[in-house]
Formats: structure tokens, sequence, C-alpha cells
């Protein structure tokens, strides 16, 4: 797994230790944003439950992964189950065509912490100054739930076209083309 975590600094606190002389600090109203680069290991398991009659189909996918990273401590858990409901235009007519809508809905938390010193700060060099200066990032997603529209055209039945459009507060899309052998 790579990407990035993206938040602001608001505050910090820590010990400035001058040789002899150690001082508590704490440094509020900081408002600067920072990104830091993840690299990690993702694992996880899933399943589908499908099922139709004639012409209209429902299904829902739900799936749990966590990832390890491997850059700072910190893991993200992730629980994503999307239900559909759709209708298949092929049986009645001469539509090679599926379409469907549904809702996402996903759970994604993430907890990040490790020492400031081992960060590429930037502008915030300054906070590497504190010697035992720590961080710990907490992020979820503010909107669990997200509307989904989608289709599936069938070019041959081994060449389909799938492509699905999420909006709402999150907003998503995909587009693939299979080969099915």
């Amino acid at each position: 797994m790579n990407g990035y975590s993206e938040t602001t600094i608001k505050s910090a606190s820590g010990t400035l230790d001058f040789g002899i002389i150690e001082r508590d600090i704490e440094i509020d109203n900081i408002n600067a944003p920072f990104r830091l680069d993840l690299d990690g290991y993702t694992y996880g398991a899933g399943t589908v439950i499908a099922g139709g009659y004639e012409s209209f189909f429902a299904l829902v996918d739900a799936s749990y992964t966590k990832t390890n990273l491997t850059v700072i401590d910190g893991e993200i858990d992730s629980i994503v189950v999307s239900p559909r409901i759709g209708w298949d235009f092929s049986r009645n007519t001469d539509w090679p065509l599926r379409a469907w809508v549904g809702a996402q809905y996903q759970n994604i938390e993430q907890t990040l912490s490790g020492n400031v010193k081992d960060l590429p700060l930037g502008s915030l060099g300054d906070l590497a100054l504190l010697d035992d200066a720590r961080f710990t990032v907490n992020q979820s997603l503010a909107n669990n739930w997200n509307s989904l529209v989608g289709a599936q055209y069938e070019f041959t039945p081994n060449w389909v076209l799938i492509s699905e459009l999420g909006f709402g507060q999150r907003k998503s899309f995909f587009i693939t083309l299979d080969a099915r052998f």
C-alpha cells in the first residue's frame, strides 16, 4: 500500500533540551497543513451475496481490510459494505446491458503516531527541537454513506465494460474493461 495522509497541526508540546537545562513547552495555534507519505502492507477478506429473479437482481458485497504501516507506528482499519439492486435488460431485449443503483458504507479509521524528529517537517522544522515530541493522528471519514449508480455493457461474451459512479458527500468513479476466458 502506498498513500498519504493530510491533516492540520494545531498544537505541539514537548521538552526543549539545552544541555544542562530542560524546559517543557507547549505551542498552540500552529494551524499548519501537513502531509505524511505512507506505505505498508494490507490484508483482508470479503464476500459477495447475490441473487436474482428473471431480470431483477440484488447483491451485497462486504470486505474488511487492515493495513499495517512501515514508515511510522500506525494502522488503518476499513469496513466496506455495498448493497445494490438492478435490472438485466439483456433478458428481454437485444440490449446487452445491466444497470443498478445502490449505496456504499465505508468505516475507515486510522491511527498514526511516532516521533516528530523522524518526520520530514519542511516549514515546521522548529518542532524538531522538541527532543521527545511525539505525534498522534486519529482520522475517520466525515460521511460513511454515499449513493451508487452503475452499468455493465457486454460487447461479446468475452469482453465487458463496467462503470460505477458514487455521489453524495463522498464521490468516486471507476471504469474497467474486463476480458473473460
